[in-house]
């Protein structure tokens, strides 16, 4: 199993934006301009997480496949769903990095912390790549191989397990799965919302729509057009498509 998902940069000018819940940690160099950087290990987010930017900032991130844990931090799951700043990394990786001027040094930066991930990363047994797959494969319902070779044998433990790596029980993973899908759905058709709730699963278009603002903080609406009536489809959809927790690894 691969560690690491895929790496990414991003460049937001100040001011607030919303990331939407992958079911990944990501390791990111935060580069505000004229200020100091600094790294960060995501936890594992429930909600979508409002980010506020006092000046335009880059950010260089590298995601990492769900319970995939370092030798440096208590493995509990509390500590998988809070954010830690990695200051004992920082000085390795990012004294000499100026990448608001030098886009080759965020480029090296990047380089070297996938390869300290992936040299210094613990990964979790196999099945549980496997239990996210069936998640995403079923729509968020619940994946039926219990009984497979090394899965854990009732649900009781694999609840239990499930927790213990990735700091998250089933349901969680169900949930994302489906909003994530669902989501998709919404922005890249124009098929009517209640025809996708029970396409997926809800059991109405209103208890689709609590879960997508509980979610994504928005409304299934919004991931069409904005409250200008403006198109967001093309920008939501690739945010909705980006390598997430259920891409395989």
């Amino acid at each position: 199993m691969n560690p690491v998902i895929c790496s990414w940069s991003a460049e937001l000018p100040a001011g607030t934006d919303i990331i939407w819940p992958d079911g990944c940690r990501d390791v990111i160099a935060i580069m505000p301009e004229g200020q100091p950087a600094t790294l960060l290990c995501s936890g594992l987010d429930d909600t979508a997480r409002r980010i506020q930017c006092q000046t335009t900032t880059r950010f260089v991130g590298v995601r990492l496949a769900p319970g995939v844990t370092f030798s440096w931090e208590q493995a509990t799951a509390e500590t998988l769903r809070t954010d830690h700043h990695l200051q004992h990394w920082s000085a390795s990786y990012l004294q000499h990095t100026q990448p608001q001027s030098n886009h080759a040094s965020a480029d090296t930066l990047l380089h070297d912390l996938q390869q300290h991930l992936n040299n210094t990363a613990i990964t979790p047994p196999p099945w549980i790549h496997e239990f996210l797959a069936e998640s995403a494969d079923s729509g968020g319902g619940c994946p039926r191989r219990l009984t497979s070779t090394g899965w854990p044998r009732s649900e009781r433990n694999l609840r239990r397990l499930l927790v213990e790596y990735t700091g998250r029980p089933p349901r969680y993973w169900q949930q994302l799965a489906r909003i994530r899908a669902v989501a998709r759905a919404i922005t890249a058709s124009d098929e009517p919302l209640a025809a996708l709730a029970a396409q997926y699963h809800f059991a109405d278009q209103a208890h689709m729509s609590r879960d997508i603002r509980r979610w994504l903080g928005c409304t299934p609406v919004m991931l069409r057009t904005d409250n200008n009536g403006n198109d967001q489809r093309a920008n939501n959809l690739a945010r909705l498509s980006a390598p997430d927790a259920f891409t395989l690894v």
